[in-house]
């Protein structure tokens, strides 16, 4: 049995970000994304995969220093190791890739739940907040347009893509 003794934060940005009527200050809204970026360089300097980066894991202590927290889905990346589980992340921060299939993904996947967590910090709301795979490709793909060959070499070929369907 493993027991992990981790400081006390006040915070969590999922309550911050469920407690406002509107977008966070520029000013806020910039701290954390400059200290979540930093987080996730740390990780990936280090070869880390965190996998599973959304509000619900970003702890804030009483400073207002946030802390990336719940590494059970952290992976050490390895460009050797190309086979993963496409089972990560939580599908509203969830990269178009993983949820195509890709088991052969890097550092790109947590970036991609970044970027969810930026957009939200300025809107209202998650931007893929959906109920199921479909519709959050659907919905990336309709903000993002359906990747071509040409930009994502191999895209059209992961699994679980469906040319008919995007």
């Amino acid at each position: 049995m493993i027991h992990c003794i981790f400081e006390y934060c006040d915070k969590v940005l999922s309550n911050e970000l469920n407690k406002r009527d509107g977008p966070l200050p520029i000013e806020k809204t910039k701290k954390i994304l400059r200290e979540l970026l930093e987080s996730v360089d740390i990780l990936h300097g280090k070869m880390i995969l965190h996998r599973d980066i959304k509000p619900d894991n970003i702890l804030i202590d009483r400073n207002g220093k946030l802390k990336l927290a719940d590494f059970g889905l952290a992976k050490k990346a390895s460009f050797l190791q190309r086979r993963k589980s496409n089972a990560i992340v939580s599908l509203w921060y969830r990269a178009p890739e993983i949820i195509l299939g890709s088991e052969d993904y890097f550092l790109g996947v947590d970036m991609w739940s970044v970027g969810c967590i930026f957009a939200e910090l300025l809107s209202k709301r998650p931007v893929f907040m959906c109920r199921n795979e479909n519709e959050v490709l659907t919905k990336v793909f309709y903000m993002l347009g359906t990747p071509s060959e040409h930009y994502c070499p191999g895209f059209l070929k992961l699994p679980k893509f469906d040319k008919t369907k995007w």
